[in-house]
């Protein structure tokens, strides 16, 4: 009888086992390519353009529609190219409403394509004109928009943009490349996990005197901002503020982002 139990024990094991460990096929988008953007407000979203109806839609992480962007149809003879990675809430200017890097390619030869800045009210905030389908780029924490003008030209302008992208756990704003020389390195935080208080070490290693440590939800948003400098190794986190669950932080100074760290808050 004893042989059996734990014959079936070892069965009832494998299958929960085997049951967590495969991949699993959460939803399909047949409206076009899908992007991810990790948004200010309200964290991730997937989102997707719909080029026949003139909609972009955004997605919450369940794959419920979170918001639809209904854009104003290209002119005749062109389609839109969404630009990658561009859609934000804060990035291009600070008033909260979504926006995003749109290219008009014509469907013909010869297929010239006009890039624009537009927020969720079809504003124009910025024309960029004849260009290839502009990016994001992070330079050790400062936001840029690449814009490649048409081959012949042979010319790239990089525009400043006055605001920024929440990061991602690994250090990162979703999807962009960060170009960041640091070297700053976060020690693990103690104790982890913990109901009351975390006390997080931080080491500067490029000669820097100040920066930040953000708190972060499992979706990216930032939850917490704390300004720490040269003066203190440790910052103290009252962990009683917050709700029992997963959170990540990690340091930023001018140099760049460091690597993030995860720490646990139970109840």
């Amino acid at each position: 009888m004893k042989i059996k139990t734990i014959i079936s024990t070892i069965a009832f094991l494998f299958i929960a086992i085997t049951s967590k460990s495969q991949i699993v096929l959460e939803q399909t988008y047949t409206n076009g390519e899908m992007h991810l953007a990790n948004l200010t407000q309200s964290g991730y979203k997937y989102y997707t353009l719909d080029r026949i109806n003139y909609k972009i839609i955004l997605y919450n992480t369940n794959h419920s529609i979170f918001q639809t962007i209904n854009l104003t149809p290209p002119p005749t003879g062109y389609e839109y190219i969404l630009g990658y990675n561009s859609l934000s809430d804060n990035l291009f200017n600070a008033d909260n409403l979504i926006e995003f890097v749109m290219t008009y390619r014509k469907t013909s030869s010869p297929y010239n394509t006009m890039g624009y800045v537009f927020d969720e009210n079809n504003t124009v905030l910025l024309n960029i004109g004849r260009c290839i389908v502009p990016s994001i780029i992070n330079v050790g924490g400062n936001y840029k928009l690449k814009t490649p003008r048409n081959p012949a030209q042979d010319t790239t302008l990089i525009y400043s943009l006055p605001g920024s992208l929440p990061c991602d756990p690994c250090g990162g704003p979703a999807g962009i490349i960060k170009n960041s020389n640091t070297s700053n390195t976060l020690p693990n935080a103690f104790p982890n996990p913990s109901s009351s208080q975390i006390s997080i070490p931080y080491v500067f290693t490029n000669n820097e005197t100040v920066g930040k440590i953000c708190v972060y939800d499992v979706n990216g948003k930032m939850i917490k901002e704390f300004k720490v400098d040269n003066k203190f190794e440790t910052l103290i986190l009252d962990t009683q503020e917050f709700t029992a669950g997963t959170y990540y932080y990690n340091l930023t100074t001018d140099n760049g982002v460091s690597s993030a760290k995860k720490i646990i808050v139970i109840k």
